[in-house]
């Protein structure tokens, strides 16, 4: 998996652009990750852990300033996750077998652990957030029978609640946030083409020494849209997927369009 970001501006708590800070950030990734599928069912419904970790650049400029940092992130895994499929076809269905027509759910426990570079003294920000996040989130998925358009209509959202520990190198404590992640697409055939979008919000104020920051929480805000389009290999047992993350709205946050390719390989 890659992943390209770049960043044309920086917005503040009125989610107007703030045109003195010259804002701009150009980052590329790499990222690999792991899923482990348990040999054998719980309520009828697949049990997995996944672990990804990523290194990359990162290039900044803001209020005059210039800087570069890289390294290696933070580890995400989804300690535990459990899957179901609910209707015709099959569950967890990959390239050569039967699409899952119906209803699938999941419901995960995902952390986010620090191991990645950290520097409290860089202006640039690091790779890693020297704090672990905990994140229980769930996942609905619907893909209904052949249609005019093709092979059937999937619509899918997850959701995400984000839980910070406190950075004890400078006593900062970041609020919870809620996100959604959303997309509609077609299958046809081999292919898979739709539309896909990002909403987070920050239901707590990001607190400095037990203050709210800025006097107001500094509270996040984004919203993204884009198109997604994935091919399936049977062969190979594989995917491709293509996604474009283009912003639409932002509260305290960067302005950035986001391309991320994916390879996916089953064994």
């Amino acid at each position: 998996m890659t992943d390209f970001v770049n960043g044309s501006a920086i917005y503040g708590n009125d989610a107007r652009q703030e045109t003195a800070a010259r804002y701009g950030v150009h980052v590329a990734t790499g990222v690999a990750g792991l899923m482990y599928v348990y040999p054998f069912k719980l309520a009828g419904g697949t049990l997995a852990t996944t672990l990804i970790d990523e290194a990359g650049e990162y290039h900044m400029t803001a209020y005059g300033r210039s800087g570069y940092v890289s390294g290696i992130a933070d580890l995400y895994s989804d300690l535990l996750s459990w899957s179901k499929h609910i209707g015709n076809g099959e569950e967890g269905a990959h390239p050569g077998k039967p699409l899952p027509y119906g209803l699938t759910i999941k419901l995960a426990y995902s952390m986010i652990f620090p191991t990645g570079k950290y520097d409290a003294t860089s202006l640039f920000g690091s790779p890693g957030h020297n704090v672990f996040f905990f994140i229980p989130n769930a996942s609905f998925s619907y893909l209904t029978q052949p249609n005019l358009l093709g092979d059937g209509t999937e619509f899918s959202l997850t959701v995400w609640y984000d839980i910070a520990t406190k950075n004890h190198a400078n006593n900062y404590q970041t609020g919870d946030v809620v996100d959604f992640d959303w997309a509609v697409s077609e299958h046809i055939g081999k292919w898979q083409v739709g539309l896909a979008g990002n909403y987070a919000t920050q239901v707590a104020d990001d607190r400095i020494n037990g203050a709210p920051v800025n006097g107001n929480g500094n509270r996040l805000g984004a919203a993204t849209i884009g198109p997604v389009i994935a091919y399936q290999i049977p062969a190979w047992k594989s995917l491709i997927k293509l996604k474009v993350a283009l912003p639409i709205w932002q509260r305290n946050y960067n302005r950035v369009t986001t391309v991320l390719t994916t390879f996916v390989k089953a064994f």
